[in-house]
């Protein structure tokens, strides 16, 4: 008889170093093969550690871990504290509400598209959005490359503006919850 695995989502807990580290590791495994140029001003890329930070405070984010086979797979970071300069802000967009219904996504990643049946991004998002419900979160922004808006779009947001970043188009998008 064969034991299937299946996707596992669960909240990271930012107190604890080993499960920073691996989101923190994740993180770069997911990005490592673009120059570190491409994310000057939005995260501190660290390649001899093979870790990326983020310059939004962990203190003000809510990371779900999408974990397979005991291996975090994916993950969405939203930043909750709207009070701070936002990391589509960095990125030279204007958020015109910024109020405590509104939350941004920093981070949205998986290095598996599908675990069995589940699209593991559209399982974040799906999971995520109870969540936010609890935390009376209404809207949420997200930023993403030419590459992703496809994805983005597909899983309800919409495209509300567009800048270059360190030379790169990047597109502002809207998620009403």
């Amino acid at each position: 008889m064969r034991t299937l695995k299946k996707l596992t989502l669960r909240m990271a807990n930012l107190d604890c170093r080993s499960d920073l580290e691996s989101y923190q590791k994740s993180l770069y495994q997911a990005f490592c093969e673009y120059p570190a140029s491409r994310f000057e001003g939005m995260w501190q890329v660290y390649s001899e550690q093979q870790q990326i930070v983020t310059n939004v405070a962990y203190s003000g984010q809510c990371i779900l871990f999408a974990e397979y086979a005991n291996e975090l797979i994916g993950a969405l970071s939203i930043n909750m504290d709207m009070t701070h300069q936002l990391q589509a802000e960095m990125m030279g967009f204007t958020i015109p509400n910024k109020n405590p219904t509104t939350a941004e996504v920093l981070v949205l990643f998986s290095t598996k598209t599908m675990v069995g049946r589940d699209l593991v991004v559209a399982k974040l998002i799906e999971s995520a959005q109870t969540i936010l419900h609890q935390h009376g979160i209404k809207h949420l922004w997200a930023t993403c490359r030419k590459k992703h808006l496809r994805g983005y779009l597909s899983l309800g947001f919409s495209n509300r503006n567009t800048v270059i970043f360190n030379g790169e188009e990047r597109f502002l998008l809207a998620l009403n919850l």
